[in-house]
């Protein structure tokens, strides 16, 4: 192995086992924060979301303050995403893929509606999501007939 590959290592060892403490709060207090913001995005989400094949009409900002808040927008769904793909994980407790939609639905780019609906397509997700929003007595999301491969 590569010296300071090495170093590095050793480093990053002796860090997460002088903080492990703080990195299993840390992780708790993000497990139960994600589930509550995940669950709450899923019941105020319309029931027709994935009918509508207009995206959505954005205020009328001042152009710095659009591209600011399109930024802000991508780096919070991109966080949202990397943790989703964590939780999916064998041997993680968590909800990923539904963390993964949540990231997905707050980003902005090329192709996102086609990916949105492949994965809510997913008899699981498509299941999960409607279940949590039953509890809440919120009516079944509604899929578009025809759903792209």
């Amino acid at each position: 192995m590569i010296e300071w590959m090495k170093e590095f290592l050793d480093v990053a060892i002796q860090w997460v086992s002088n903080n492990a403490g703080w990195i299993l709060i840390v992780s708790l207090v993000m497990l139960v924060v994600s589930v509550l913001a995940i669950r709450l995005v899923i019941i105020k989400l319309p029931s027709d979301y994935f009918l509508d094949q207009k995206p959505c009409s954005e205020r009328k900002l001042h152009p710095t303050l659009s591209v600011l808040l399109l930024v802000l927008r991508n780096i919070i769904g991109f966080i949202f995403v990397l943790v989703g793909l964590i939780l999916s994980l064998p041997g993680v407790v968590g909800q990923g893929i539904l963390t993964l939609l949540l990231g997905l639905s707050i980003m902005d780019f090329p192709g996102k509606r086609k990916l949105e609906l492949k994965i809510i397509s997913r008899r699981i997700v498509f299941h999960t999501i409607n279940s949590l929003r039953a509890k809440a007595s919120k009516p079944p999301l509604l899929l578009p007939e025809e759903i792209p491969n």
